[in-house]
């Protein structure tokens, strides 16, 4: 059902149908078994949609908005996945709407801490929108889901001092190619640093290349990391180390081995503290000899005129031009 429809209706119909009784989706928390420390625990939402109406699936492909729940209070625990039922699939000249009716159920798999003990509390929102063939309405809303956490929690291993230790690593190169040098960071679990791209408070890493030796970076690519609610906040965070990779562009006329060097700053969090560090990096980058052209004429020529003299150069050899205009 198009957009622009749902809205016209909605401003035509909506007196007369919110003033219906009970039009509205209905969220209902279903909390079941127990929930142990250290441990995976699932509850469930339960959407209860009018008679005659539908909601719409997360991964709607038409026009229609689909049900979306943020989790605005976690209390700590960690969103392992999102399950929902399968979608009536309804397709007209027009588009696909992935549908859901009646009364259905989205299960969260959520991560207990280890130390988690007592009554945990999550908080969230809703935003909905129901629909049936004569127009669309809203459905929005705030709820809470409290259960127990039973059993003994887990004793927190003693975290070692904060230190870091930084290395790069390479692999053979060829000249007129690219190659990847990784720097990889490692530090003791318990401690987080950020990603590049972190919403929140924490600070990323940040690091300087000094010395190139000609080569010319092309990109830089960071792992994925793992979103972590704190203090209100979102942090992008790893735990216990991670690895960039710095993509570069080796020269043509590149041979041996060059010297690449960096600078880092980088903070560690756990808890309220901080710790940052500082230090440099050091490495050497082999570059072989790009192997033979196959482009040559009849006469064995090189019919490239950059890679005919780069290899001159490679050989202290002169380059010759025959007069025809090759080499």
């Amino acid at each position: 059902m198009r957009v622009a429809a749902c809205l016209l209706l909605l401003t035509a119909l909506a007196p007369a149908l919110f003033a219906q009784e009970g039009l509205t989706v209905e969220l209902t928390p279903v909390v079941e078994g127990k929930a142990e420390p250290g441990k995976e625990y699932t509850l469930k939402l339960r959407f209860t949609v009018p008679d005659g109406f539908h909601a719409y699936h997360r991964d709607n492909p038409g026009y229609s908005s689909p049900i979306l729940v943020k989790w605005t209070e976690l209390a700590g625990l960690k969103l392992l996945k999102e399950t929902w039922p399968e979608p009536y699939k309804h397709v007209d000249e027009t588009s696909e709407e992935w549908e859901l009716s009646g009364t259905f159920d989205i299960a969260y798999n959520f991560e207990i801490p280890a130390d988690a003990a007592g009554t945990v509390v999550l908080r969230g929102k809703h935003d909905i929108q129901f629909c049936d063939e004569n127009g669309c309405f809203p459905s929005e809303g705030e709820f809470s889901v409290s259960f127990e956490v039973v059993g003994t929690p887990a004793l927190q291993p003693e975290l070692l001092p904060p230190e870091v230790k930084a290395t790069l690593g390479t692999e053979p190169a060829t000249a007129g190619g690219t190659t990847a040098v990784k720097l990889a960071f490692a530090y003791p679990k318990g401690y987080f640093a950020v990603h590049k791209d972190n919403p929140g408070y924490w600070n990323s890493p940040d690091v300087k290349w000094t010395v190139f030796s000609g080569l010319t970076l092309k990109e830089e690519s960071w792992p994925e990391p793992t979103k972590h609610e704190y203090d209100g906040s979102e942090e992008w965070v790893f735990s216990g180390g991670f690895t960039i990779t710095y993509t570069f562009d080796v020269p043509v006329d590149a041979l041996g081995e060059l010297s690449l060097r960096a600078l880092y700053t980088i903070e560690l969090y756990v808890g309220e503290d901080e710790h940052e560090f500082k230090g440099e990096v050091n490495t050497t980058l082999a570059v072989e000899a790009a192997p033979p052209s196959s482009a040559t004429d009849e006469h064995g020529f090189y019919t490239d005129f950059d890679y005919a003299l780069a290899q001159a150069k490679a050989e202290s050899k002169p380059l010759l031009v025959d007069f025809n205009g090759r080499y």
